[in-house]
């Protein structure tokens, strides 16, 4: 895992299609103007949810302008990761 919407399988990083998270040393304020790691949490996420039911499988869809795999990814469960 990247950051909360890309992944690296075999050397290839792939960026989910549709989505888009802060980046990793991001941080966000919340609704009282705290200031928290949303980058972090993100990616800790994805990696909760991915480790619930692996492998990902991704299928190609395009490349990104910093050339990087863009797809459509699932978990083994079916279960579809941008969404």
């Amino acid at each position: 895992m990247i950051d909360g919407d890309t992944i690296e399988i075999h050397s290839q990083r792939i960026r989910f299609n549709g989505i888009d998270t802060p980046e990793t040393k991001q941080y966000c304020s919340d609704a009282k103007g705290f200031d928290y790691p949303c980058g972090r949490r993100s990616a800790e996420a994805l990696d909760a949810f991915l480790t619930a039911s692996g492998p990902v499988q991704c299928k190609f869809v395009t490349w990104d302008r910093y050339h990087r795999f863009v797809g459509d990814c699932q978990r083994a469960d079916g279960v579809g990761v941008a969404a």
